[in-house]
């Protein structure tokens, strides 16, 4: 019986010894608040040492905001705790109702009214990647231009039209893809430059 009683006894020592009193956030927000961070965190952090803080449950709680991307939580013994997140940056409209990131990650957040003027991409839903990928390898041929993609849409027949910043539509077979825009724009730039904005379709 002293022996269990030295043990308890011990174990509340040590949960004193190593209780949570700080919780660092970092990382750069832009639509996630610090509210709601912390009334995530707040039922998982208060009253718990750093010994039985459940850190896999605080990434997933984290991860479960719309806007969250990826979450990393670190112990700093005695009394610290880091909560990395990350947040979703959106590079474009996604079929009407939702966003794609850079890696061609689709979501639906909360408060999408934060976000400002993005292009539009659109495409079957499993191609997602493959049409985040064109629209960025596009978009750098533009770039030295001084264009840039405004639409983008993978067809149901696997043809790719997209517009760019000066009103100009383009058409090209998925077959083809980046080579005939690399064409297209080689012709572009030496010959039809000053008449880009009088330029309607190209097929």
């Amino acid at each position: 019986a002293l022996l269990i009683a030295v043990i308890v006894a011990a174990g509340h020592w040590v949960a004193q010894a190593t209780r949570i009193e700080m919780v660092r956030v970092e990382g750069s927000f832009g639509a996630i608040t610090q509210g709601e961070i912390e009334n995530s965190l707040a039922n998982l952090v208060v009253g718990r040492s750093l010994l039985d803080v459940p850190m896999t449950d605080i990434a997933a709680e984290l991860s479960g905001l719309s806007w969250v991307s990826a979450v990393d939580v670190y112990r700093v013994w005695p009394h610290g705790l880091i909560v990395r997140v990350t947040e979703k940056i959106p590079v474009a409209h996604w079929n009407g109702d939702g966003f794609i990131s850079h890696a061609g990650e689709v979501f639906q957040p909360e408060n999408a009214g934060s976000v400002g003027e993005l292009p539009r991409l659109a495409g079957p839903e499993d191609k997602a990647v493959q049409v985040m990928a064109f629209y960025s390898a596009v978009n750098s041929m533009l770039l030295p231009l001084g264009m840039s993609v405004r639409e983008l849409k993978l067809n149901d027949q696997l043809s790719w039209e997209f517009a760019v910043g000066n009103g100009m539509r383009l058409r090209v077979d998925q077959a083809e893809g980046l080579s005939r825009v690399r064409r297209f724009l080689r012709v572009y730039e030496k010959r039809l430059y000053e008449v880009g904005d009088r330029i309607d379709n190209v097929d």
